[in-house]
């Protein structure tokens, strides 16, 4: 950073919030690049360090098919998140604009699904999905004589039902920042708008999009990072079965090192979500 005329007033105040960045975000970083590069095991015994760590994830067989499954969860969660937070967000600033009942209770009700814990969340959906008669979707279709379809057991079924729970978790945060940049919208843009009598595709492409852009831009960075680090709703839900079919990066990493009980490993894998994050978050500022 640039520090101007009687910056050196300043250092005293920064000391403060540096030294607790380095301690906590800082020495973190710098540590896991360090047993990146070893054979580190988690049960602590001895290690040397070596480069043969980041080959051998590299030449992981698994690894095309968990970066595959990661791409789609994070694409189809992302498109997904963002078209119905939009939608939730313009139905809500609509009737908040016209006076209507019900647009607080309707963000109240959007915003919990959000505040919800991940390992709840899936903890829910696990008991929604579940494929007997205790799963509470299967219950309800054998009411109406349909069959119980295969939801955690089915690899592609169980891939669509990990990407709708963390839709229905994530469009809230949607919603709230692009209700909030809906927000700032001059009203006289809707007025000229109605009096131009445009139709509600024409009011969202020449009205909003325009002046929503800059939030969406965040909005998909924002989200993209969140997808990319989602453990704790996957794990309760599918914890990446049936057969690896839902083993996202974060699951990935975490067989690494609680199952094969490779430290240097999950660290490479680590090293690989961290430096993504870090672009993204580049990508935010």
């Amino acid at each position: 950073f640039r520090v101007g005329r009687g910056g050196a007033a300043l250092i005293p105040w920064l000391a403060p919030a540096l030294g607790l960045s380095a301690a906590f975000l800082l020495y973190p970083m710098i540590e896991l690049l360090r047993i990146a590069f070893t054979n580190a095991t988690t049960e602590g015994a001895p290690y040397g360090y070596t480069t043969a760590t980041l080959s051998g994830v590299a030449r992981d067989p698994d690894l095309p098919r968990m970066l595959g499954v990661t791409l789609i969860f994070v694409v189809a969660s992302v498109l997904l998140q963002m078209a119905i937070g939009l939608l939730l967000a313009v139905l809500i600033d609509a009737a908040r604009r016209r006076g209507g009942m019900g647009s607080m209770l309707a963000r109240a009700s959007v915003v919990s699904a959000w505040v919800i814990p991940g390992v709840l969340i899936g903890v829910l959906w696990r008991i929604l999905l579940m494929e007997n008669r205790a799963g509470i979707a299967n219950y309800l279709g054998s009411l109406a004589g349909l069959p119980a379809p295969p939801f955690l057991s089915s690899s592609g079924l169980a891939l669509v039902s990990v990407i709708v729970a963390n839709v229905w978790r994530g469009s809230a945060f949607s919603m709230i920042l692009q209700f909030a940049g809906l927000m700032r919208i001059p009203n006289e843009l809707h007025e000229a708008a109605d009096l131009e009598g445009v139709t509600p595709l024409q009011r969202l492409r020449f009205v909003i999009l325009p002046e929503l852009r800059p939030i969406l831009a965040l909005n998909v960075v924002l989200v993209t990072i969140f997808t990319l680090n989602t453990f704790d709703m996957v794990m309760p839900l599918t914890g990446g079965g049936p057969a690896r079919a839902t083993e996202v990066i974060a699951l990935f990493m975490y067989r690494a090192a609680f199952f094969s009980l490779e430290a240097g490993r999950a660290a490479a894998v680590a090293t690989v979500m961290l430096l993504l994050n870090l672009a993204l978050a580049w990508a935010a500022i």
